[in-house]
Order: structure tokens, then sequence, then C-alpha cells
């Protein structure tokens, strides 16, 4: 196997063209390919499908070997990979994922992406959809007690599940304890959520550290700055323009009436080969 690793806000991931099919298993396939200790290392694995209805469709998977609709750091990498190995040979473009259709526009110089412009769609609020437990209309600044801890938290769907609290300083040990117990509570969230802590800095810049689902503490995660911006804006705490910085990187996240767009950097870090027999066996 062919692959290349890329990084987008700090977010690492392992790219392969599976156009012709031959990789089925993709949760051992990410298992293996993401372990940092046996494998190559990162915190997911992307593969670029035929679409029927986009110019391509991405799979991704995190690095415990479960499927996840969508990665917003993520696509950004996954459309320098397919633009730069000529895959899809123009700057704008429509990627399918599991959750829905995908508009990319790329920021080119000299054949080399330089930024890429994410249209994210409309985030939906309905409990029911993300899903989150609850008897209110939708689930914006209710409490969650873990333990000791009284949270005001805020749940919301773009691509993934999220959840948004927003807290001045959080400790990494903070963050890896609460973080898990929230991600897991099943009561509230049958499908475990992703857990996002937010530092308003100004009216418009935030600061995002997230607990991902699957995955744990990440350097950033693309939703869910994405995710974080929305909900800062629906309470009045940011413009409809927002910085987000994450201990990664920085995105820009710009909130219209009808859509959300995430604008980053995608980089590629190396390419190599992988032993098939290793990677099937």
């Amino acid at each position: 196997m062919l692959f290349w690793k890329m990084q987008g806000a700090g977010n690492d991931f392992i790219l392969f063209n599976n156009l012709d099919g031959r990789y089925v298993d993709y949760s051992q396939l990410a298992k293996k390919l993401c372990d940092r200790h046996f494998g190559i290392g990162a915190d997911g694995m992307m593969a670029c499908e035929k679409s029927t209805s986009c110019d391509i469709k991405m799979v991704y998977y995190n690095q415990d070997g479960s499927k996840a609709d969508m990665c917003g750091n993520g696509i950004r990498c996954f459309s320098k990979f397919i633009y730069e190995n000529k895959i899809v040979d123009k700057t704008s473009f429509l990627v399918e994922a599991a959750a829905r259709n995908y508009d990319i526009s790329l920021i080119t110089q000299n054949d080399e992406v330089k930024l890429v412009k994410v249209e994210m769609g409309l985030p939906t609020l309905e409990p029911k959809l993300i899903p989150a437990l609850t008897n209110y209309a939708e689930f914006i600044n209710e409490e969650i007690v873990i333990e000791d801890r009284k949270f005001l938290a805020s749940a919301v769907l773009i691509g993934v599940p999220h959840l948004v609290i927003f807290e001045d300083d959080i400790s990494l040990q903070e963050l890896d304890y609460y973080g898990s117990r929230l991600e897991q509570n099943t009561k509230l969230f049958p499908k475990k959520i992703n857990v996002n802590f937010v530092k308003i800095i100004d009216k418009s810049t935030i600061g995002v550290k997230t607990y991902e689902r699957g995955c744990g503490y990440t350097l950033a995660c693309g939703t869910g700055m994405t995710s974080s911006a929305y909900i800062a804006n629906k309470l009045g705490l940011v413009n409809d323009k927002v910085k987000v910085s994450s201990p990664g990187g920085e995105v820009e996240i710009e909130i219209l009436k009808e859509k959300l767009y995430m604008t980053g950097p995608a980089q590629k870090i190396c390419d190599g080969r992988v032993d098939d027999d290793w990677l099937l066996a």
C-alpha cells in the first residue's frame, strides 16, 4: 500500500487510494496503521473510493477501528491528497462522506494546496438526531454532573455529535478525566459524544480543547472547532467570523444563516509504502 501521512491543526492521518476496492476491512486496517508503536501512527485513517453522487468519496476510521461519519481536519487533508495526487483535477469539487456531501474549495499556488475551505452545512440541534436525551427542544446550557463537578453543556450535530462546554481554564489531566466520562455518558448520549472545552478570548477568537470520541485527547478536531464556534455564536458570545485556536493550530469559521464554512491548512508530512503481507495478515 502506498500512503501519505498528513496533519491538519495537529490532527494526524494516514491516507491512501482505494479506488480499485482492494482493501475491505477498514476497521482492522485503521487499528494497524494508526498504532503509534507497531504501525505508522495517527489519529485516524482515510481512504478514497468512487462515488456515484460526488467527485469522490471519503471513508474515515478512528485509530481504535471505529467508523466516523465526518472529520473536519481530515477532510481538509483528504482534499489536498486527492488534488495533489491528481485523483481530482479541479479546485472546486464535491466530497461524499457518510454524513452528507461537502463542497470543497482549494486555494492553490503552483499546483500546491495552501488552504482548504469546506462548506460544513447546517448544524442540527434536534436532540433525537444528535442523539441526546433531554426533555427540551434543544440541548443548550444543560447541567451535567460528573462526580464532584458540574458542567453547563450544549449538544450539536455537525456531521458527528459534539458537546460544547465553556471553561476558561482546564488542565489536560482534567480534560482527560472528565472528557472520557462525558464522552461515555450513554445515559445522556446513547452513541457517545465528542467533548469540547472552550475558552472565549474575545468576540472574534476562541480556544478549544477536544476529547474525541474513539480517540481521546487530540491536538485539534475540525468539527469540534466548528461546533464550538457555532454554539458560542448562538449564545451571543462571538461574531459571525471566528478564529478558532487549538493546541495544534488554527482555523477560521464563518457562520452564515444557512451554512457554516471552515477554512484552514493541510500539510503533508511524508509518503511511503506499507508491506501488504504485514498489513493484511
